[in-house]
Order: structure tokens, then C-alpha cells, then sequence
């Protein structure tokens, strides 16, 4: 099992609910995944729903993700047997059991809505991993693409699920959730992500927050399928975010960097400069990503930084209610000038709508 799977297991699959009992009021709130790394823990998940409610269809379910079971304890072996013998083995036999769910919707839905609806997401996992380890080793932006395009599409559907007044906070590493469009990842690259996903759908009503630090510990592997470790971070480089927001000698802060920002503030922040970009892996040439980017643009943004506890609110801002919104953070701010007195330390007051967040 690869380092990333092993994170993904602190959370439960794609759209498990902790609530399943339909004949109890739904939770005011709900603990959701949206990644595409539990391709065995997901096949796990529908067919345990299934021998529940339809036995036949387990059956013919079982036969069907038996295509993949050769390949559930490490599922890049699939992506390399599927390039290795050009073609996708396993494509058509997932996406039949996805469709046999669907086709028996409304007959599933009538007994246990919750349960369906998160036997249908790990559903539509199996489908997006099949996809995602397959087209992981083409070396385009097609896999990262198809994995954060999964994460949109299922946010919006836990959108949907919890009805017309649902908001969320979207938990992922600033690569996801900064929007891409203003970064290398969209403009060299073209990558897409979440956060940009979402900021095009959701617009102002989405909160960007993102995070930085210039020091302190981290969980990570020096490379894939290797053990965790905590690992200390090496001190950020002058020329990177972290670097000019450790220069600006306050130990923890909020910055805005949007149109209600002094104009000062983002003309010192209008190059591009170098982002840490820390994952499950982390070693020596693993740590910044560059990052283009135009201060200028209407949106805005609040980014955190520093190694200890942040300072109090300013008087007359209301803190950030993390647990309130949907959080979205934007790589495409530029982060702290030099000064210290250049800084206004704000809190943003909750959204309407979205926010993706770290």
C-alpha cells in the first residue's frame, strides 16, 4: 500500500457519511472523502451495501470488480499491466456496476437515501481510480486532472445531498486548492484543480485560505511506498513566500490579499516567487513549486502564517468559523513584504457559500 493510501485511510471513503440510519433526523453535520485512494476500501463499501439490500446485484457486482481484484493492495500494478498490454482490462466491467446502481436508483433510495447515496460515491470511485492509476504513467496532466475533477464533482453532489443550505470546509494540500489558473500548475502545465473548479462555480462566495509556515515538523516519506517519518522543515529560501512572510518579523498572521488590501502591500507582492509545496513526500528537492500568479486580480484570498499560535482578531472582526463554510485556498496570492508595518492582520467573516481549504 503506497504512502498516499495510507493517508487517505484518516478519513473515511468518498461520501461515508457517519450517519446511515434513514429513520433518525439527518446530522447537522457530516464527515465526507473525496479522493480516488481508496480503490479497495470503496469496492469494499458497495458491496457490503449491496449483500444488505440486493443480494443479486451483489453478486453480479462481485464479478465485476473482480477484475480489479488482483491489483486492490497496489493498484499502480493495474496502471502498468494496462499500458504493458494497451488496454484498459478493467474500464468497461466498474462502469456496468456504477450503472447497475444508478439503473435501481429509485428503488434503493425509497429504503435508505444516506446509504445509497454513499454506496453511489464509492461507486463512482472505483470508476475514477480504474481511470486515474491507468492513466497515471502517460506522464500528463491527464491524471492529476481526472483526480481533481473527481473531487469537484463530488463535492458538488455532498453539496446536493445535504440540501440547498449545505456549506462545507474542504480539507486538501494547497496544490489542490489554490486555484491553478494563476500558477505554473495551470499556465505551464495545464493542470486544473479544486479550488480553481470551485472558484469558477461558486465565484465570491467561496473563502481562500491557505497556509504557510517558514519552520517546524512534518509527517512525511522521503519517497513513495516508504514509512512516514516526522521530518523538520528546512528553514524556507529568501526568494519564497515563506521566506519574505518569516522576513517580516511577526511570528503569526492572517494576510488579505485582495482589492481591500493597501495598494502597497500588493505592489511588493506582484512577482512571482517560489511556494513550498509539502505533500507525503518531502526531501531536499522536494519542497517549493513555482508559482505565477496576478496580484491584481478581484478575488481575494487570506493566507496564515508562522510557527506558533496566532495572534487574536483585530477589534471589530469577527474569527474565521472554520466549521461553517466551504474553504477554498488560492496559491495566487502574494504573501508578506518586508515590513512588518506594511501588514494589515485581518479575519475574514464567513462566507455565504464555499471555501476550500490547506
Amino acid at each position: 500500500m503506497d504512502v498516499a493510501e495510507r493517508a487517505g485511510q484518516r478519513f473515511p471513503p468518498a461520501a461515508e457519511s457517519r450517519q446511515r440510519d434513514h429513520r433518525r433526523p439527518r446530522p447537522a453535520r457530516g464527515f465526507y472523502g473525496l479522493d480516488v485512494y481508496s480503490l479497495a476500501t470503496s469496492i469494499s463499501a458497495v458491496l457490503n451495501y449491496l449483500d444488505d439490500i440486493d443480494p443479486q446485484t451483489a453478486r453480479i457486482a462481485r464479478e465485476r470488480y473482480g477484475c480489479l481484484a488482483p491489483f486492490r493492495s497496489d493498484p499502480a500494478r493495474y496502471g502498468r499491466m494496462a499500458l504493458s498490454q494497451g488496454y484498459a482490462q478493467c474500464e468497461k466491467p466498474v462502469a456496468d456496476a456504477l450503472i447497475d446502481l444508478l439503473k435501481k436508483r429509485l428503488g434503493y433510495l425509497s429504503r435508505d437515501g444516506s446509504a445509497f447515496f454513499n454506496a453511489e460515491q464509492n461507486a463512482r470511485i472505483v470508476v475514477a481510480a480504474e481511470q486515474y492509476y491507468r492513466m497515471m504513467y502517460y506522464g500528463s496532466a491527464r491524471s492529476w486532472n481526472l483526480r481533481d475533477q473527481h473531487m469537484f464533482e463530488t463535492l458538488g453532489r455532498v453539496l446536493e445531498h445535504r440540501g440547498p443550505d449545505s456549506k462545507a470546509v474542504v480539507w486538501a494540500h494547497n496544490s489542490h486548492i489554490g486555484d491553478a489558473e494563476f500558477t505554473e500548475m495551470g499556465q505551464v502545465r495545464g493542470e486544473l484543480n479544486i479550488g480553481q473548479l470551485a472558484r469558477a462555480r461558486f465565484g465570491e462566495d467561496c473563502a481562500l485560505i491557505g497556509f504557510g509556515t517558514d519552520r517546524g515538523t512534518v509527517a512525511a516519506a522521503s519517497n513513495w511506498d516508504e514509512p512516514m517519518e516526522i521530518k523538520r522543515v528546512r528553514t524556507a529560501r529568501a526568494d519564497s513566500y515563506e521566506g519574505r512572510a518569516r522576513d517580516a518579523g511577526i511570528d503569526a498572521f492572517f494576510l488579505e490579499t485582495g482589492p481591500g488590501q493597501k495598494a502597497s502591500v500588493r505592489e511588493a507582492l506582484a512577482e512571482p516567487m517560489l511556494e513550498r509545496a509539502i505533500g507525503v513526500i518531502y526531501g531536499r528537492r522536494r519542497s517549493c513549486s513555482r508559482i505565477i500568479s496576478r496580484p491584481n486580480s478581484p478575488s481575494s484570498s487570506t493566507r496564515g502564517f508562522g510557527s506558533r499560535r496566532p495572534r487574536p482578531s483585530p477589534r471589530g472582526h469577527k474569527p474565521i468559523r472554520m466549521g461553517l463554510t466551504r474553504r477554498i485556498h488560492l496559491d495566487c496570492r502574494r504573501l508578506a513584504p518586508t515590513r512588518p508595518q506594511d501588514f494589515e492582520t485581518i479575519s475574514l467573516p464567513s462566507p455565504s457559500n464555499t471555501t476550500l481549504g490547506w
